[in-house]
């Protein structure tokens, strides 16, 4: 793709925004359901510049919440009460993926029009830088390396993949793109799972990953864990305590051996990463000292991905293991883990699916298998 034809793909994203925007904008707007994560949605939302008016939800006792962002109240109205009031004078915009086309349809049987119905545009994700010109600005910089490994990429649908995101990065403006989510790391046609793997879930969180694998392939080889978070020791030790051939290791896999601190916050698997200023300790450890024979490892380890992998080239080149690498931590890691991978093992095949939907701009995967997925 040429940077003309990226310019132009950018700007059709952009007038298909704005054309969105001028009906969105045109009359008060409601948010629901005002769930769990409703501050990341108003802040999307106020990134843009598109102001929240209401915010409502069809059953808040599930919720203890309080429903304020910045200084502004909001009261939380059961939805039906809330729809039946305001009616087609105000716009809806559904913040939930999972529910969104239940909602909508609740919606539409209290008489809401389809065209006063929206759903949530691109959120960037607290993992990705949210200044538009320096996103715009990393992409024009780094897009002869873009192009590059997306030549690198063996299908057409993953290399559509990769520019698409790049062109959301890069728009001006907020995005929306429809897509349906699908499962991430197993059941995909990128790698052929068999029987006795030698699995390493690099980045255990809860041990959620690892046990979804030991379910679906119960006649594994053998599962070799690392986490960094001491604080998630636990939860995993009880979640996997059941499942044979599992070994733990509390450490953070890196290309050394020395010492690395950590910074604990959020609420999701992405709440410890690396910080010289972090409170938690943890022991480095290097992929190839572990001395194993791998066939699957999956990276999921909050932007320490290139790092690891680079820990693990030894065992790369000796072993050809199939990988799943979590590509969405840093903008930079849509590319430049495609280049790290084909230098340390030219005969991979890879492929880039984004698995979440386009609300959310995690699950972005990098598969790379010996074997084409044909």
């Amino acid at each position: 793709m040429t940077s003309d034809m990226f310019e132009s793909k950018v700007k059709d994203l952009e007038k298909k925004s704005y054309k969105i925007c001028d009906s969105l904008l045109s009359k008060p707007l409601v948010v629901l359901p005002a769930g769990r994560f409703y501050r990341l949605s108003i802040r999307v939302l106020d990134m843009w510049g598109i102001r929240t008016d209401f915010l409502t939800d069809s059953n808040p006792s599930k919720t203890s919440i309080i429903w304020k962002y910045k200084g502004r109240d909001y009261i939380p109205q059961i939805t039906d009460e809330f729809v039946k009031k305001m009616g087609n004078s105000v716009n809806y915009i559904i913040t939930s993926r999972p529910f969104r086309e239940e909602i909508k349809n609740q919606l539409l049987i209290k008489g809401i029009e389809p065209g006063n119905i929206f759903y949530m545009p691109v959120r960037l994700g607290d993992l990705v830088s949210t200044s538009s010109f320096r996103r715009r600005y990393e992409i024009k910089k780094a897009f002869g390396e873009i192009e590059k490994a997306c030549n690198m990429l063996d299908d057409e649908e993953s290399k559509n993949e990769l520019w698409t995101l790049m062109a959301i990065f890069y728009a001006n403006a907020p995005v929306w793109i429809e897509s349906i989510p699908s499962e991430e790391y197993f059941n995909t046609p990128y790698l052929k799972i068999g029987q006795g793997e030698v699995f390493v879930d690099a980045g255990m969180f809860d041990g959620g990953t690892s046990e979804r694998f030991a379910k679906l392939y119960p006649n594994y080889d053998s599962i070799y864990g690392i986490e960094a978070n001491p604080m998630n020791m636990e939860v995993i030790s009880k979640r996997l305590n059941e499942y044979r051939d599992v070994k733990i290791y509390n450490n953070a896999l890196c290309n050394t051996t020395d010492f690395i601190r950590f910074q604990r916050e959020g609420i999701g698997p992405e709440g410890a990463k690396v910080s010289e200023n972090g409170e938690i300790v943890v022991k480095g450890m290097r992929g190839d000292d572990m001395d194993i024979t791998p066939t699957f490892i999956k990276f999921d380890i909050e932007g320490a991905e290139y790092d690891a992998l680079l820990s693990f080239e030894k065992t790369i080149k000796k072993c050809r293991p199939k990988m799943a690498v979590s590509a969405y931590h840093s903008l930079e890691d849509h590319w430049r883990l495609i280049l790290l991978i084909k230098r340390i093992c030219p005969e991979y095949k890879l492929y880039m699916k984004h698995h979440y939907g386009y609300e959310d701009l995690y699950g972005t995967i990098l598969y790379a298998s010996i074997e084409s997925k044909d």
